[in-house]
């Protein structure tokens, strides 16, 4: 503690001289980090590790803020959507919407260097591409300028940090996963193992939705069917189990082809007492796959939206976002304040660079929205992960994220690391409390998680009141007298 007060008296000056931040190891090389690095077997993860070492904090310098070129989001000033409305209600005022931006986007075209490429009317935003010979800058500006927008800003763009596939396990039993013991979830489980009756967005890579440890918690949608039609109506062909939103091509199949998505579904949902590889924190729910970084791991804020939208529309009562950025978008943060108006819980992970979110924020993670829940990484010692961000005002709860063992595609299995890893056991315990009282709201919900949360002594003074996850006693807390 006395090395993490001598680097934050240290770091008031660094605030000032960011030019002189220097990189940590192993740190991040992109704009966004989605919060997770793949490692070894689980001997081989804990030589990385050294037990009982004590935690000093690195600072790295900004990383780059990047933007998918020539192409903004712009978002109209519209009537306020109420939030207890009814199926028909919403379907009318999506309507509505959907007329005032093709009016406007109508109106602005005739005079700005701009086309439509998608419009996402429960947030009153579209998505647009500067046309001819004109400057983001120029376009940003005369937008700007027009009374009837409310904010207009790039389209930054994201994408995935981790490290070479291990090689994976043959043998896996309920002794490896330590992370639902150190959480106690096993007590969580004499209460309940959660209901299909809650619905997660999983907003990453996509999920595997044919594993054989996952197949059996994916969300349906009821008014699709896979025939190669659009049945609901919605513009997406085949959206049974979620859909894919990457680099702007909406389509109905959410597969992840790259493995982070799948392995942080499993952590929340792999079907528990099933004789089958792991177990995950909720052995009953319904996830809902939406894939928005693509193989590469890439993606941008406008695809982002148009997931969380697709969320909110189709009912999810919790977010989990094992991905984040430094650039804050207002466009984004729009798109989580309406999720907050709607109830909906939005579990974000603090990151994997060694930062001080305080000092240097990370999105969605930061955002002052009270829905927000951040997560930052603990490992087997009960420690901050040598990866971890944190910060005493930003990051709220802490998390199992070492050597995680989860689903991954094909059927398979892997260890990974990562505030990414962390972020999912959270989310799986909101399930379980959300599933015993299906009223609660998202804002209700990360409250009764924070006030059940373990104190741990290495986290005091590096995180919010510096707890660690507790599903057991949270369970137990939301039980009725």
């Amino acid at each position: 503690m006395q090395n993490f007060r001598r680097w934050r008296r240290r770091n008031q000056t660094l605030r000032l001289r960011h030019k002189d931040m220097t990189h940590r190891r192993g740190r991040c090389r992109q704009v966004v980090i989605l919060a997770a690095t793949l490692v070894g077997f689980l001997s081989g993860a804990q030589s990385q590790l050294q037990a009982g070492r004590s935690y000093v904090p690195s600072m790295a310098p900004h990383p780059a803020i990047e933007t998918v070129p020539g192409e903004l989001l712009v978002r109209y000033r519209l009537p306020t959507m109420p939030i207890e409305i009814g199926q028909g209600d919403q379907h009318s005022l999506l309507v509505q919407r959907r007329q005032v931006l093709t009016t406007e986007a109508s109106r602005l075209t005739q005079t700005i260097p701009i086309e439509v490429t998608a419009s996402y009317p429960l947030v009153g935003m579209q998505r647009l591409t500067v046309t001819g010979r004109a400057s983001v800058p120029e376009v940003i500006a005369q937008l700007a300028a027009d009374q009837a927008v409310e904010l207009v800003e790039p389209n930054y763009k994201v994408h995935a940090f981790e490290a070479p596939r291990p090689i994976e396990p043959n043998d896996l039993a309920w002794p490896t996963l330590w992370a639902m013991k150190q959480i106690h979830t096993p007590q969580a489980w004499q209460q309940t193992t959660g209901s299909h009756e809650v619905i997660v967005a999983v907003i990453d890579t996509g999920v595997d939705y044919t594993h054989r440890d996952l197949a059996a918690n994916m969300w349906h949608n009821a008014k699709e069917l896979p025939n190669g039609q659009d049945d609901d109506g919605n513009g997406i062909v085949d959206d049974v189990h979620g859909a894919r939103f990457c680099g702007g091509d909406a389509g109905g199949d959410p597969r992840d082809g790259q493995g982070h998505g799948t392995h942080v579904a499993g952590t929340i949902a792999a079907v528990g007492n099933n004789r089958h590889d792991v177990a995950g924190v909720a052995w009953s729910v319904r996830i809902m796959a939406l894939k928005f970084l693509c193989e590469d791991g890439s993606g941008s804020t406008a695809d982002a939206i148009r997931a969380i939208e697709y969320a909110l529309v189709n009912g999810a009562h919790i977010i989990n976002a094992s991905w984040g950025g430094r650039a804050r978008s207002r466009a984004l943060e729009e798109a989580v304040r309406e999720a907050d108006r709607r109830g909906v819980l939005f579990v974000a992970a603090a990151g994997n660079e060694g930062m001080n979110n305080d000092v240097v924020p990370s999105f969605p993670a930061s955002y002052p929205i009270p829905n927000v829940l951040t997560v930052a990484a603990t490992d087997w010692n009960d420690e901050l992960a040598e990866f971890s961000n944190f910060g005493i005002r930003s990051v709220h709860l802490a998390a199992p994220g070492v050597s995680i063992l989860s689903t991954m595609p094909d059927n398979r299995l892997a260890f990974m690391n990562g505030t990414s890893m962390a972020t999912p056991h959270v989310t799986g315990c909101a399930v379980l409390v959300k599933s015993g009282h299906p009223g609660l709201q998202g804002r209700d919900l990360r409250k009764m998680l924070l006030g059940s949360g373990d104190s741990i002594k290495g986290l005091k003074g590096v995180i919010q009141d510096g707890l660690r996850m507790n599903c057991g006693k949270a369970v137990q807390k939301a039980r009725p007298d």
